[in-house]
């Protein structure tokens, strides 16, 4: 694959908000994983949670995590094998692989 250095530089751009939005979600920034998201974003975590994919706001999004992770003492995710298509200057479709490590509270 050939890419211009425009478009190196944009996808890691992209890839640097999914780590943040990681990075942040194991602090319990909610504030900061908010920023991370667009608007309106189409979650599918149906490989967690069985349910389908579905148009959430990042307030909807953040709120189902503090909530998740409200027993949890610690979680910590890794993220890897990014897939970045960048279209234009505000718009891009991102996949990656992600792993999470809870640690439970006694």
């Amino acid at each position: 694959m050939h890419y211009s250095a425009e478009i190196l530089i944009k996808r890691q751009q992209v890839i640097d908000v999914i780590n943040q939005l990681f990075i942040q979600t194991d602090n319990r920034n909610w504030l900061i994983v908010e920023k991370c998201f667009a608007t309106q974003v189409q979650m599918d975590m149906s490989s967690l949670s069985g349910r389908e994919p579905e148009m959430l706001t990042p307030q909807e999004i953040t709120a189902r995590w503090e909530e998740g992770f409200r027993d949890l003492k610690a979680i910590h995710h890794q993220v890897g094998n990014f897939v970045v298509d960048v279209h234009g200057d505000d718009h891009a479709h991102a996949f990656c692989y992600g792993t999470a490590f809870p640690l439970q509270t006694p």
